[in-house]
């Protein structure tokens, strides 16, 4: 289970966009293998999560005309 708060900031240091993000990987097995896959796979989610996030605000940007 990963709970996680994260930010965007711009070069001056103020804040463009803030979440929270709340995600589950469930291990097969109760080995520590089967844990770290586990926590790599929720990682993986966060990331994508976030590219998502940046991503829809950079098209959100652009097409008003702000790029």
């Amino acid at each position: 289970h990963l709970v996680a708060r994260w930010m965007v900031r711009d070069t001056h240091g103020r804040a463009l966009i803030s979440q929270s993000s709340n995600l589950t990987a469930q291990a097969p097995t109760a080995d520590p293998a089967a844990a770290a896959g586990a926590l790599s796979q929720v990682l993986g989610e966060l990331s994508r999560e976030i590219a998502s996030v940046i991503d829809q605000a950079y098209v959100g940007l652009k097409h008003r005309g702000r790029s």
